[in-house]
């Protein structure tokens, strides 16, 4: 996992998974409400998804004291960095989650909660 900070506009860019995929925050979004941490990211795909999908920004809410998350909302582009068009889907009953040791996830998780503290 490589850890960088190129910023494009509202984004920035953090990281870059094993595949190739490279993961975005949005440090402006990053908001602390009743002990959970809200925030967006955007993932950008090196190859397109079989539904032809080369972006997706994310909307997700961060327990940090257990590193625990929840993907609340997805919007997915059929081009990358957010472009394109594009479809959204909401969670209407989303599921805590956690990140494996050594994910992006987990890594994200980390960051958001640590800029937020």
């Amino acid at each position: 996992m490589l850890i960088s900070f190129n910023s494009y506009g509202e984004w920035t860019e953090f990281t870059k998974s094993v595949d190739g995929n490279t993961y975005f925050l949005n440090y402006d979004s990053i908001n602390k409400h009743d002990g959970l941490v809200y925030y967006w990211e955007m993932g950008n795909n090196l190859i397109p998804t079989k539904g032809g999908i080369l972006s997706s920004q994310v909307y997700l809410v961060v327990e940090c004291g257990i590193n625990r998350f929840k993907f609340l909302s997805f919007t997915h582009f059929k081009q990358s960095m957010g472009n394109g068009e594009s479809f959204t889907n909401t969670a209407e009953n989303p599921q805590w989650e956690y990140g494996s040791v050594g994910s992006v996830r987990e890594a994200i998780t980390k960051e958001v909660c640590n800029f937020a503290n």
